[in-house]
């Protein structure tokens, strides 16, 4: 440049020349200062982690060294967001929005991106599963009875647990639970009532809609036959006359003989029965059945399985060997009274085997646990079934079962072998009603609804109905 200027003698277009020349040395330059350039490098960084409750605004910056112009980029999880400068406002930031945060800088010579940032959106415990309206089970199950609330906040919540014996009880705190699922280990009848479940950090807390737990009484079933024999005499009938054989000690006199007889060990005989005709032929009834077990007794459902299983394996060698005894005549022979009866051949009448439990209760399916029936059921009832014994052979059996309470009765209590009578006037729109309060008022006369109860209308002009309860006039 100092040349061209000190030097006059240059025509316009020798020094355009010489200048044209020194632009292109220029422009060499600028492009070596370009090519040379770093990528650009981040000197502050967003934080690693940050907490922020809902609803606030969420700032986060980063900067950067650059030779050349640059442009920001901020990512949500990848997800590219729509902000283009060194800081990033996320207002009003809801639950969805927490997660990794990243900032990148891109320029012609490279990018750079921060390290990631944890965005923690502080929220209240909202359930995701809560308790069902109501449980059952009966008192000493073995498996338990797990209740399970399940719910998401940030931070995680923790967990509470409360129980009440009735509605108007007050809430009490179930100490040493601080899990989501509430465990009862072999339910008790005391353990009855309502739960409810409450998740909270120090946001908030959302409590479960409550359940109703019914726990219902158990018992051991008893097996039992019912067995009748006829027995005829063996001395001259005239000596019998006047006597009552229905006396209890001639009864026990009988059921002594048998017990003998069979060798019981296990099994028992009870409810004997004597019927004789004219000629003093008598007809034994009793029942062979397994000893009572003691519910209670047992520490698991499982022991009281292996005890039941012996005592009807028992029973039924017993039932056997009385086959056997009575397939002759004088199988066996019984005393009354100093009078000898001697069993008559193939005499012996057997009944299906069948499951006793206590009035209002039936058998669970394992055939060997008496289960008191719910509320708006009633239990005295047997039903007959085939069991499958393998080899195509099955047993014809009779079992107890609890039935849902008919129309225009209710039960409220568990265990109950009858249903409760709605009062007069009044029924239940359905079977298994379980409370007073739902039996309705029927329609009275001159009034009808489809259901034949409240709300009813008034029968139209030129019909009429004197009933209660009616669907139509």
């Amino acid at each position: 440049f100092l040349w061209l200027g000190y030097n006059e003698n240059y025509t316009f277009y020798q020094a355009q020349t010489i200048l044209s020349q020194v632009m292109e040395i220029l422009s060499d330059l600028k492009g070596l200062e370009y090519w040379c350039s770093d990528p650009p490098q981040i000197i502050e960084q967003p934080p690693a982690e940050v907490n922020i409750s809902i609803g606030d605004t969420l700032e986060l910056s980063c900067r950067v060294s650059s030779n050349l112009p640059v442009q920001y980029h901020w990512r949500r999880n990848s997800m590219l967001l729509s902000s283009r400068s060194n800081t990033l406002s996320v207002q009003n930031i809801q639950r969805s929005e927490g997660g990794n945060y990243s900032c990148s800088v891109t320029s012609d010579s490279g990018i750079a991106t921060s390290l990631p940032t944890i965005v923690n959106v502080y929220y209240q415990p909202i359930l995701n599963l809560s308790l069902v309206n109501s449980v059952e089970t009966f008192e000493g199950y073995d498996n338990g009875l797990n209740l399970a609330c399940d719910a998401h906040s940030w931070p995680p919540p923790g967990w509470r647990w409360f129980y009440r014996a009735t509605n108007t009880d007050e809430w009490t705190d179930i100490v040493d639970v601080n899990a989501n699922v509430l465990s009862l280990d072999k339910p008790k009848l005391s353990d009855e009532g309502w739960y409810t479940c409450m998740a909270y950090n120090w946001i908030g807390n959302v409590s479960s809609e409550p359940t109703y737990l019914t726990v219902l009484p158990a018992s051991v079933a008893r097996i039992e036959y019912s067995i009748s024999i006829r027995f005829t005499p063996d001395f001259d009938i005239s000596l019998a006359a006047g006597i009552d054989f229905n006396r209890s000690d001639y009864k026990q006199m009988v059921a002594d003989t048998i017990h003998n007889s069979l060798q019981l060990t296990s099994t028992q005989i009870q409810d004997v029965e004597l019927i004789s005709d004219k000629n003093f032929n008598i007809t034994v009834s009793f029942k062979l059945m397994t000893p009572h077990v003691q519910y209670i007794a047992y520490d698991s459902i499982q022991e009281v399985f292996l005890k039941v299983g012996d005592l009807v394996i028992q029973l039924q060698l017993d039932r056997n060997n009385l086959i056997n005894l009575t397939s002759e005549d004088g199988g066996i022979i019984m005393s009354i009274s100093g009078l000898i009866f001697h069993s008559v051949e193939n005499s012996l009448s057997i009944s299906p085997r069948v499951f006793v439990c206590p009035n209002g209760y039936q058998v669970d399916s394992s055939l060997v646990i008496c289960v008191g029936c719910a509320p708006g059921y009633y239990g005295n009832v047997l039903v007959d079934q085939l069991t499958d014994r393998g080899n195509g052979q099955f047993m014809e059996e009779q079992i107890p079962q609890c039935l849902e309470c008919p129309i225009g009765m209710y039960q409220n209590d568990k265990g109950e072998a009858e249903c409760k009578q709605c009062p007069d006037y009044y029924s239940t729109a359905d079977i298994g009603a379980s409370s007073l309060e739902e039996c309705t008022a029927l329609c009275q006369p001159n009034t009808y609804s489809d259901t034949g109860m409240e709300p009813c209308t008034q029968c139209p002009p030129t019909h009429y109905q004197t009933e209660y309860g009616s669907s139509e006039c």
